[in-house]
């Protein structure tokens, strides 16, 4: 009866074991490895924070530092889950560990489905329920979706973005022309011309012959 026992006790921890192993082996093999890409254009660096059933796998909130893509304002990070994936994107702006802005939370993210996704943020949201600065995230399956969606995204900021007035040139008046100051005119000067003069020596001449007339006649009456 004992070694019977035995038996079964052994049976039963052989079992145990087994089944231990096998359930371990089997949660290692759940876990999925997904792809995560991620753009803001107005961030020079971004952190991922993931919640949910599989907890804080990139540890507490701000989460782990992407890594820079060599594309421009692309960031990148590998996530091993098990369950739908719950995302924000921060930006620690004064390095000091916190999210001076942050994206909007993209939730249930399906990781049985494909294990690679592309983020978009926008920069035109605001801010969250938090009071912290927040663009909006859109999740898309493929990086040519992406790509539309950042076209658009371009377009819309430009359309808010208000053009920069032209400055106008300086308008110069032309320089004053110097008036001419009006000179006085000289005095008209009245001058005897040589016609005068035969005139003038024709009268005296005339007065003194007349005189010496009379001057005869006198004299013979005495």
């Amino acid at each position: 009866m004992n070694q019977m026992l035995k038996r079964v006790g052994s049976f039963l921890m052989a079992l145990g074991i087994v089944t231990s192993i096998w359930g371990l082996s089997a949660e290692t093999k759940a876990a999925t490895s997904v792809v995560i890409h991620a753009y803001n254009s107005g961030w020079e660096s971004m952190n991922i924070y993931n919640w949910g059933d599989d907890g804080e796998i990139l540890g507490a909130f701000p989460g782990t530092t992407m890594t820079a893509e060599e594309t421009e304002h692309w960031y990148t990070a590998t996530i091993n889950a098990e369950h739908h994936l719950n995302l924000v994107f921060s930006v620690d702006i004064n390095g000091d560990g916190q999210a001076e802005a942050q994206s909007s939370d993209i939730k249930d993210i399906p990781i049985d489905q494909q294990q690679e996704y592309w983020v978009v943020i926008s920069a035109l949201a605001g801010s969250n329920d938090l009071g912290v600065a927040a663009g909006e995230a859109q999740l898309y399956k493929t990086e040519a979706e992406a790509q539309t969606a950042i076209e658009a995204l371009a377009n819309q900021v430009a359309e808010v973005t208000p053009a920069p007035s032209e400055t106008e040139a300086p308008t110069t008046e032309p320089p004053l022309e110097a008036t001419p100051v009006p000179t006085e005119s000289p005095a008209p000067t009245q001058t005897v011309t040589r016609s005068n003069v035969p005139l003038v020596i024709g009268i005296i001449g005339a007065i003194v012959i007349v005189g010496l007339l009379g001057y005869i006649v006198i004299k013979k009456k005495k």
